[in-house]
């Protein structure tokens, strides 16, 4: 797979530590974003790090949003 990204180990989706999550939130947290990427990065950590490991590896795949990828990051709300 892809290795290590922003503290996450996406080699290994099956486990993640307590260390790997420090090292995300650190990572998070020290920009300052938008407030929705921080709670929805930490929620996701907190009950679900599996798909948080998902997440960070579709969001390395697409990058970090710019007008012309808004639509496909936006495509993932649909079914709420």
């Amino acid at each position: 797979m892809i290795g290590l990204s922003e503290g996450l180990n996406l080699s290994d989706l099956g486990e993640t530590t307590p260390d790997e999550i420090n090292r995300n939130l650190m990572y998070v947290w020290s920009w300052r974003g938008p407030l929705y990427e921080l709670s929805a990065n930490s929620l996701m950590l907190d009950y679900a790090p599996d798909f948080a490991k998902l997440h960070r590896w579709g969001s390395d795949l697409f990058g970090r949003p710019d007008p012309q990828q808004v639509i496909v990051l936006g495509v993932q709300n649909l079914h709420s």
